[in-house]
């Protein structure tokens, strides 16, 4: 059963406004970016490691994974890799 906070925040979601269009097709993408992640970040770990990996090893990568090296991928990898290295 719902408690009376948890009916009150449903209730202050529902007065939100809808998201932005293009908020809601970025969202959309995120499962298959990271899919598409976990299948280059291997493919890097080898060539990259201890120094800032370059687009042109990232898109070898992403087509060596029989993907497209599209802007949002490249950008994810950069994000994730920078990520990764910082919690080292």
């Amino acid at each position: 059963m719902a408690t009376k906070d948890e009916r009150q925040i449903a209730k202050l979601l529902r007065e939100l406004p809808s998201p932005p269009g293009h908020w809601v097709e970025r969202a959309k993408t995120i499962p298959s970016v990271e899919r598409q992640l976990d299948q280059v970040l291997p493919l890097l770990e080898s060539e990259a490691k201890g120094r800032k990996v370059q687009t042109a090893e990232l898109e070898r990568a992403i087509e060596a994974a029989g993907l497209e090296p599209e802007a949002d991928l490249i950008e994810a990898l950069v994000d994730r890799i920078e990520r990764e290295a910082g919690s080292r």
